[in-house]
């Protein structure tokens, strides 16, 4: 491989090897190669592979071990692994969704990531409601789809069973209603509520604040969110400006998206617009 000219020291060699360890282990090399700071670092963008993002032998511990102040940043483009999709791993559910094309769990894709910290709440707490009355909100959904089969003239039954089930779920249960809510609704909405938690952890909400700072949303933005904002903001990355004193951290950092946001208000009443630049 030609060694780059912004990288003129590299050593590229063939890995036999690739594992979420060894992909973490060639990140940092590069990285340290480029002269990088690796506690500069704030964020690790990755899809949801395992390889990636396994507690044990992912790629984004294995760059945490080394980029303390990182926090893992899921790749929200990648539609098909969204939460929805999630719920194919109940096998009831993956054998109908087979035709979804694409499922996302926040349906607008043009999004503020600033905002997305009141969505994923309110959707976490709905899923939560539903979970906690999911004999009420099934009994709605099975009747619904009950109606649907009875125009077509189709029973609804449960699947052949058998004492000792290997593939296939065998819960204790005396009606299809209550078969089909232990088998495909309780498990459908504790898979989403988990991949949506996973997701978008307390840690990457938090870095989401630093959106506000793009001089197109620092115009915009109201002063209670920036207050709350700039709060989260020298939480995470204070220290990564010499700030470590903590009373005084805020404070010297909210003076400075002041005057930050003042520049920008200037450039807005001398008719310009502001970019995300």
């Amino acid at each position: 491989m030609e060694t780059p000219d912004w990288m003129p020291n590299a050593v590229f060699y063939k890995e036999t090897t690739v594992n979420g360890k060894v992909i973490g282990q060639l990140v940092l090399s590069l990285l340290e190669e480029m002269g990088l700071n690796l506690l500069d670092c704030v964020g690790i963008g990755t899809d949801g592979c395992a390889m990636m993002v396994s507690n044990n032998c992912g790629t984004v511990v294995e760059i945490q071990k080394k980029a303390k102040n990182a926090s893992r940043c899921p790749c929200f483009n990648h539609a098909l692994n969204l939460s929805l999709s999630r719920s194919s791993a109940v096998s009831s559910i993956r054998n109908a969704i087979g035709i979804i094309r694409e499922a996302s769990a926040i349906p607008e894709k043009t999004l503020d990531l600033g905002a997305a910290d009141g969505h994923v709440s309110d959707l976490l707490d709905v899923l939560a409601k539903r979970r906690e009355t999911c004999d009420k909100e099934f009994a709605l959904v099975f009747e619904q789809g009950k109606e649907l089969s009875d125009k077509i003239q189709l029973a609804v039954e449960v699947p052949r069973i058998t004492q000792r089930q290997v593939y296939r779920n065998n819960p204790p249960h005396t009606t299809p209603e209550e078969y089909y809510r232990l088998v495909v609704f309780i498990p459908m909405l504790d898979s989403v509520i988990s991949d949506l938690k996973s997701r978008f952890s307390r840690d990457t909400l938090n870095s989401f604040r630093l959106t506000v700072l793009l001089p197109s949303n620092i115009v915009n933005c109201t002063d209670d969110l920036l207050q709350s904002s700039v709060k989260d903001i020298s939480s995470m990355y204070g220290q990564l400006l010499g700030l470590t004193v903590p009373s005084t951290r805020k404070t010297l950092i909210l003076a400075e998206v002041h005057v930050w946001r003042s520049r920008w208000l200037r450039v807005k009443r001398e008719g310009e617009t502001p970019s995300t630049r």
